[in-house]
């Protein structure tokens, strides 16, 4: 048997487009063809089906169709979920490589209990690493389910599925798991629990059994969990004569996502504290407020306080280290306003997720490389122009300042100067220019935010001009000039942008486009176009959603946070909002 290996390429995965009819003229003359054929690439296999051999155990049927104008060979992969996905294609196990003229059929043989989904994708175009995937045209979306031998009963017939299930974490620490029930009365419903997605009988098995409830309920709160991780649910049914329907579709009877639960605990770290360390590094030190504990403590930073578990997410982990050791040197810090965190780990996997200030997280940053702050600032007059220059040093700390138009000479930062601020700048641009009233004037620049304030003393030729500045206004000199100055305004008010109102449907529009297709990067940079544009309320909220969702499905799980912890949709998609950050903030704790 050949081997071809998927997982050294590319997969493009897409959505099947349906095209309306083309008008009848343009049809004249024309063969008849099926419209899916018509529109298919024509290095894209057909109609894929794969089913299991009778009498023949562990034994699958993989056939297909190709399009008679294309002359190369096709590769068959195997995989235990659907293969609806980048990585998931790319993880598909190769099983045969059918050349060119070839019979469209391959048998699977040898296979153990499970359910089996299947692949077929043109080798030309695996190599160029430009390969389509069509759901039911060249990858089943429907498992082919291998029992163990003796588990199937001849002659009887199962009990219909569930479909729709979903899982989300409830009061912290508990589950609630919902779907679509079967119409059967005489049934029950069986609920399983694992730490993998129970996509096989095998693993179904193996995972534990947590319910057993009757055919008129359709939810149930997993209140039975011990410890932090992330977990994977099944819902079965089995009528009273004992059969259980043992097939297993994702996102219908089980959880392919898995959802992450952190148990409450007691706070493990007290008094934590920072500071330089061997002028490049930090040294953090803190106290151990349970004694005798089996586990770790994890560092973590960020360039905010980490207050939260959703801060934690979009934070960096930087290392960990053994219970009963109250120290930790963070070497290569970069520079900038450094904040920590550090929290317990118990050895069953349960972590330390309270927040405490100035206990187990900083409140105060620590500061790497040297602060930016004004050096001098001059100003000099021309034509009834101010022009306002400065320099300064340092990195760290925010660019974002305000220049203030004063008639005296003033010693420090107050609130008295607000009325007399004219502008904000970036301090990087070093120049200003001001276009004053006749009068004589000092100029002073101040950071913009103004709980920097407390303490920042004006300096005489450092951050606020030594020498005022006398200006003589010539803008008014006649009145064709004032004439000139009066129109000029006008036609830049007329010029004013008028925010687009976006229509709403442009939203579903992009997701049908783009996100349904795969085309997750084009999805986000449409929908955040359309944000950019005027987009308001629940359109915009939704808009964020599916960027936060496409970050996800594109691994980006921190990127993904910053869209779907925002308030607007937590408000208008609380169910969608929770169940996806819950999933992308699993998979940012689980890297860590």
């Amino acid at each position: 048997m050949m081997i071809f290996i998927f997982s050294g390429y590319r997969v493009v995965a897409q959505f099947l487009d349906i095209e309306g009819e083309r008008p009848a003229e343009e049809e004249k003359g024309k063969a008849l063809q099926p419209k899916k054929e018509k529109k298919l690439p024509v290095y894209v296999a057909r109609n894929v089906k794969a089913q299991n051999i009778p009498d023949i155990k562990g034994a699958i049927r993989i056939t297909w169709d190709v399009d008679p104008a294309f002359d190369d060979e096709f590769i068959i992969g195997r995989s235990f979920e659907v293969t609806h996905s980048i990585e998931k294609a790319l993880n598909a196990e190769s099983i045969k490589v059918v050349p060119a003229g070839a019979e469209c059929v391959a048998i699977d043989s040898n296979l153990p209990p499970g359910s089996y989904f299947y692949v077929v994708l043109a080798k030309q175009k695996v190599q160029e690493r430009d390969v389509e995937l069509y759901p039911n045209v060249n990858y089943t979306t429907v498992p082919v389910v291998i029992e163990k031998e003796g588990v199937e009963i001849v002659g009887v017939k199962l009990p219909e599925q569930v479909t729709l299930i979903h899982a989300m974490v409830m009061n912290r620490n508990q589950v609630l798991l919902t779907w679509k029930g079967t119409p059967q009365n005489n049934i029950v419903y069986n609920v399983y629990r694992g730490n993998e997605p129970l996509n096989t009988p095998a693993k179904l098995r193996n995972a534990d059994a947590i319910a057993q409830l009757p055919a008129n309920k359709m939810s149930y709160v997993d209140t039975g969990i011990a410890k932090t991780g992330n977990y994977f649910y099944a819902v079965t049914t089995k009528d009273m004569q004992g059969n259980e329907d043992l097939q297993l579709v994702p996102d219908q009877s089980y959880t392919a996502s898995g959802v992450f639960v952190a148990m409450q605990t007691q706070n493990l770290v007290g008094d934590l504290t920072g500071r330089i360390f061997a002028s490049r590094s930090v040294k953090l030190s803190w106290n151990e407020k349970v004694a005798n504990q089996k586990g770790k403590y994890l560092i973590y930073r960020d360039s905010k306080p980490i207050s939260s578990s959703e801060k934690l997410a979009l934070s960096e982990f930087v290392g960990s280290v053994a219970m009963g050791r109250t120290d930790f040197i963070d070497e290569n810090p970069p520079e900038g306003a450094l904040y920590y965190a550090v929290l317990g780990k118990l050895e069953d996997g349960t972590l330390d997720n309270t927040f405490v200030a100035g206990e187990n997280y900083l409140v105060e940053p620590i500061v790497i490389g040297e602060r930016l702050r004004v050096q001098s600032i001059t100003a000099s007059e021309k034509a009834g122009k101010v022009l306002v220059r400065w320099n300064f040093r340092g990195k760290i700390g925010s660019r974002e300042y305000t220049i203030a138009r004063l008639k005296n000479l003033v010693a420090e930062a107050s609130e008295d100067i607000v009325p007399h601020i004219i502008s904000n700048v970036n301090v990087s641009e070093k120049k200003f220019i001001d276009m004053p009233p006749t009068g004589r004037y000092y100029y002073a620049i101040l950071p913009r935010e103004k709980s920097l304030w407390s303490g920042y003393d004006l300096i005489a030729g450092v951050n606020i001009t030594e020498s005022p500045v006398n200006v003589r206004s010539e803008m008014l000199a006649d009145d064709h000039s004032s004439k000139i100055d009066e129109q000029k305004i006008i036609q830049t008010e007329q010029k004013k942008i008028i925010p687009k109102m976006v229509p709403a449907g442009d939203v579903d529009g992009i997701l049908r486009e783009t996100f349904f297709r795969g085309k997750y990067y084009t999805a986000i940079r449409k929908l955040d176009l359309l944000i950019k544009e005027g987009l308001e309320g629940k359109d915009a909220a939704k808009a964020r959603l599916f960027i936060g969702r496409a970050y996800i499905e594109k691994g980006r799980y921190r990127k993904s946070l910053e869209y779907l912890l925002r308030g607007d949709v937590n408000e208008h998609f609380p169910d969608e909002a929770k169940f996806w950050s819950s999933f992308a903030i699993s998979k940012v704790n689980g890297r860590k």
